[in-house]
């Protein structure tokens, strides 16, 4: 028996890069994937790499009813979501004085709101809380990165509990 036997995850981001890599090592441990990307070729690519383990479905993060429809493909293809890989980010480069107001929200939008509705959607679609839950997947970022403006707060936003306590203090538990 592999270690993530009878286990279905969504990978936000799953298109490419290191989404792909974590769908990847998922499969090769035994889970189910649903890769989850607004890159619709590369996504179904990845999946059809993985075969009858994974499926692509169109993820745009921001959006409540994508999110619905991502954990309902999900549903119908493996059962009930049990991990969530928060991998989808953007970023925007220039200095702060520079960077439109606009573009830094898209950028909130994807790398900070997003993960928010993906357990918000899991957490009020599912009878039981995910049994895992990875809140946004990002790397420090390189040193001197005084340009990645609309990465930083991203990072100042991921001040959390261990996933676990933010799954049962959501569900109550």
């Amino acid at each position: 028996m592999a270690r993530l036997d009878g286990k279905v995850a969504i990978i936000t981001g799953g298109a490419r890069g290191m989404g792909a890599e974590d769908a990847r090592r998922l499969v090769a441990e035994g889970a189910k994937v649903v890769i989850g990307d607004v890159l619709d070729v590369e996504g179904a690519a990845t999946a059809a790499e993985l075969g009858d383990a994974a499926i692509f479905v169109h993820l745009d993060v921001t959006s409540e009813e994508s999110w619905a429809a991502a954990v309902e493909a999900a549903h119908a293809a493996f059962g009930p979501v049990t991990v969530l890989v928060n991998n989808a980010g953007v970023l925007s480069y220039g200095p702060v004085d520079t960077i439109a107001k606009a573009e830094f929200e898209r950028v909130a939008a994807v790398n900070m709101t997003g993960p928010m509705l993906g357990m918000k959607t899991l957490l009020t679609t599912s009878n039981e809380a995910s049994e895992a839950m990875c809140p946004p997947c990002s790397s420090i970022g390189p040193d001197g990165a005084s340009e990645l403006v609309s990465f930083h707060p991203r990072r100042a936003g991921d001040d959390r509990p261990e996933p676990r306590q933010v799954t049962r203090a959501a569900k109550g538990g």
